[in-house]
């Protein structure tokens, strides 16, 4: 009987966790133990890199605290945030659960009830970065790839110098998004530009994810004949589409533009998408922007502190801020249309 009762207990406190039990007991992989020593490492490096954007010798950072922007802290597996010269701030963090909007909403409104602009950067593995210094001028694409550098060490492997070549011939390139054509570089010094990117890429290992395209570039020679049709990812990941097989693709070199940059400066086209903080909307318009011969109104007045996040900068400001800082224009916001109530404006000379 003594020795049912010491057994029984063994196994409550094996059960609760207190100590080990057998050889069988679970332990953490290499794997998950080398993944969550890189997780720490990236970090810490983006905590070091971070800092430089917002402390000057006359600054010091001072931490914020997680309860001053939600009160979900179960939601969160980690979290850095620091402020500078008061009003200068930087956060990093994960979610537990992607579907959390409300988790992420508490971050925007932090943000955007203390700024008017602010830089947001989504990471991977349900983590953000958002950051306001004085210059909004944070570059992400640097500093990943300086935290990076394992990954730059890796031995790439290089595209065919046959596509090269062929590449090469490249005279005029269509720009394609979502199927649908948005301009055309016919400059020697961005075509060349391009194809140095496309040259330098490098392909890593065998392991791929498989999400689709949006961009594409057809490629022309001087005699108006296709050579190929470069299909590119938001993030520059990139694949001519006569070696596009399974999921593969080669990944930009660090120190290159990026491709949505680019295609900005050449076109009319702005990459951004818009996010409000609610889903209610009562028929009561709000005013957001005129020009020479309208008023806009957004179509309810929920709608009104909706927010612009512009894709190849990372900035994030309101709608109507933006509109009115030229940002963007009416034109370029076509595709939402049916957000928009649009009033001609009464003449009011005599």
């Amino acid at each position: 009987m003594k020795k049912k009762i010491i057994a029984i207990m063994f196994c409550i406190i094996v059960f609760l966790g207190l100590t080990g039990c057998s050889s069988k007991e679970s332990k953490k992989s290499d794997q998950e133990i080398h993944q969550e020593r890189d997780t720490e490492e990236l970090y810490s490096c983006l905590e070091n890199e971070l800092s430089g954007y917002i402390v000057t010798e006359k600054s010091s950072l001072d931490i914020l605290p997680l309860e001053d922007i939600t009160n979900k802290k179960d939601k969160i597996n980690f979290y850095k945030g620091f402020i500078a010269n008061k009003n200068e701030v930087y956060i990093i963090f994960e979610m537990e659960d992607p579907q959390e909007s409300e988790v992420l909403e508490s971050f925007n409104k932090y943000f955007s009830n203390k700024f008017e602009i602010y830089q947001k950067y989504f990471f991977g593995n349900n983590a953000y970065i958002f950051i306001h210094n004085k210059n909004n001028d944070v570059d992400f694409k640097e500093i990943f790839n300086k935290c990076n550098q394992k990954k730059s060490l890796e031995e790439g492997k290089s595209m065919p110098s046959k596509t090269i070549e062929q590449l090469k011939k490249t005279k005029k390139i269509n720009i394609k998004i979502a199927d649908e054509m948005r301009g055309t570089i016919d400059k020697e010094e961005t075509i060349y530009e391009i194809l140095n990117i496309i040259e330098n890429a490098k392909m890593y290992g065998d392991n791929f994810l498989c999400d689709g395209t949006s961009i594409s570039f057809d490629m022309y020679d001087d005699k108006e004949n296709i050579i190929d049709t470069v299909l590119i990812w938001s993030d520059g990941r990139l694949i001519p589409d006569s070696l596009s097989k399974g999921c593969g693709y080669y990944s930009s070199p660090s120190g290159h533009k990026d491709f949505k940059k680019i295609i900005e400066e050449e076109t009319d086209f702005i990459f951004y998408n818009l996010s409000t903080s609610t889903q209610k909307c009562q028929k009561d318009k709000i005013f957001i922007y005129e020009d020479e011969k309208y008023k806009y109104y957004l179509d309810c007045k929920e709608r009104g502190n909706m927010n612009i996040h512009f894709t190849s900068t990372y900035l994030t400001m309101s709608l109507s801020y933006a509109l009115n800082n030229k940002y963007i224009n009416i034109k370029q916001l076509e595709m939402y249309d049916d957000l928009f109530i649009k009033e001609k404006k009464q003449w009011e000379g005599f």
